[in-house]
């Protein structure tokens, strides 16, 4: 439902973030050991992503939902082509190349992105309301039914046990009027 949504799509945020921090070391680093790390770590996000889009995407009930991610996947696929280019640099070794890409072609794109997703938390947040608002009427209205239903309980239980108070105490009034009677003579 729409909390399971909303925290893959927070985890997807934070991931991008991060892969975009690590992007920022990986243009600014010489040693192509560390290099070859930050890159191996941003393609893990770039995995875990994956999933968790996928994981994501099962969980659209909505047609503003389905919309709303397919403008996020629209975003996301115009940031991996320059994300791409700045790992092929970084490979060979061009970090001023990888640096000047990131700068003027993935930043812009990573700010699309970043949009689209908040746009997309914001819809699941406001989606998780509604529906935690929904079930707290339907728990509500249950209380109601629960109340009336023990009201109606209550007063049957009254009735009948007026009845078999009446039925019992008749003819026991009528006994003792008879023993009375006889008593007398």
């Amino acid at each position: 439902g729409a909390m399971p949504g909303l925290y893959k799509i927070a985890q997807v945020q934070i991931n991008l973030e991060t892969a975009f921090r690590l992007l920022l070391q990986l243009g600014a680093t010489k040693d192509r050991q560390e290099a070859a790390r930050l890159e191996t770590e941003v393609q893990n996000i770039r995995t875990t992503n994956n999933n968790l889009l996928a994981e994501y995407e099962k969980t659209i009930v909505t047609q503003k939902g389905r919309e709303l991610f397919s403008a996020f996947q629209a975003a996301r696929t115009t940031y991996l082509t320059p994300l791409e280019e700045v790992l092929r640099l970084a490979r060979e070794s061009k970090s001023q190349e990888a640096l000047d890409v990131l700068e003027k072609r993935l930043k812009p794109e990573h700010i699309g992105y970043q949009a689209a997703g908040r746009q997309l938390m914001e819809f699941r947040k406001s989606y998780a309301d509604e529906k935690g608002q929904a079930i707290e009427d339907a728990v509500g209205a249950t209380k109601t039914g629960i109340v009336l239903g023990l009201l109606l309980a209550l007063a049957a239980a009254v009735v009948i046990t007026v009845m078999v108070v009446k039925s019992i105490t008749r003819p026991l009034a009528a006994a003792v009027r008879l023993i009375h009677t006889v008593s007398e003579g």
